[in-house]
């Protein structure tokens, strides 16, 4: 199953970052390690995902310059989307009732 979740603005995007994806034992266990990729990724010399970074990035601001990326910054716009792929409930009660590392 996929999950689609949009932010709604830059504030509900960094405090979903902030307590979501960097707590231990909550979605992960263990801290994740993001990387942005893309051209302009490259262009903007961005290699790993860091809070200050994407606070950055979700304010409308380039995380070097710090210089705004477009004219307009409205407070209610979609600044981005967390996709979560979930295995089938069957797979979960598999993990649960074998301990099998290897599926994990």
């Amino acid at each position: 199953m996929m999950r689609i979740t949009t932010s709604a603005n830059a504030r509900a995007a960094s405090g979903y970052h902030r307590t979501s994806l960097r707590k231990q034992g909550e979605y992960y266990k263990q801290e994740i390690e993001a990387f942005w990729h893309g051209a302009l990724a490259e262009k903007m010399g961005l290699k790993e995902v860091t809070l200050e970074n994407f606070d950055d990035l979700v304010n409308n601001a380039n995380p070097i310059t710090k210089e705004s990326l477009t004219p307009l910054n409205v407070d209610k716009r979609r600044v981005g989307w967390d996709i979560t792929t979930l295995p089938p409930k069957s797979f979960s009660i598999l993990m649960a009732l074998t301990d099998d590392t290897e599926l994990e």
